[in-house]
C-alpha cells in the first residue's frame, strides 16, 4: 500500500513518528491506523530494513516493515490524500524514489541497513 499526502503528486510508504516511550510496534500500529485506517496483528509484523537519513539537517531513522492480511478500514487522516494497493508490476509512475528503491529491495528479498 502506498499513500499520496495532500499538496504532493508522489507516491510514498506510509509512516509517521515514534512518540516518546512508544515501541517500534505500537507506533507503525498507531501511524497505521491514524493515516490509512489500517488494523494490523503483532504476528503479522516483521521488519525488513533499517535505514538513516541525514538529509536536510534530520537525524532521521526509517524501519521498514511488512505485513500480510491487513484489515483496511478507509483513510483516517486529513495528512493523506489518497491510498491504494498497487502491484509490483503496475506502480505508479509518480512513486519516490526512495519508495521505489525500498520496494524493489524488498521484491529481491535484500533487507539493508543503509542510508536513505
Amino acid at each position: 500500500m502506498l499513500v499520496r499526502h495532500r499538496g504532493t503528486d508522489q507516491w510514498y510508504l506510509p509512516g509517521g513518528k515514534v512518540k516518546k516511550k512508544e515501541t517500534l510496534i505500537d507506533a507503525l500500529k498507531r501511524e497505521i491506523k491514524e493515516e490509512i485506517g489500517v488494523s494490523l496483528k503483532n504476528e503479522s509484523i516483521e521488519i525488513f530494513g533499517c535505514y538513516s537519513s541525514f538529509k536536510e539537517g534530520k537525524n532521521d531513522h526509517i524501519i521498514v516493515f511488512s505485513t500480510k492480511n491487513p484489515t483496511v478500514l478507509g483513510i483516517n487522516s486529513i495528512e493523506i490524500d489518497a491510498c491504494s494497493f498497487f502491484s509490483y508490476k503496475a506502480l505508479p509512475k509518480n512513486i519516490s524514489p526512495s519508495t521505489y528503491k525500498r520496494i524493489c529491495e524488498y521484491m529481491k528479498k535484500i533487507p539493508l541497513s543503509s542510508e536513505w
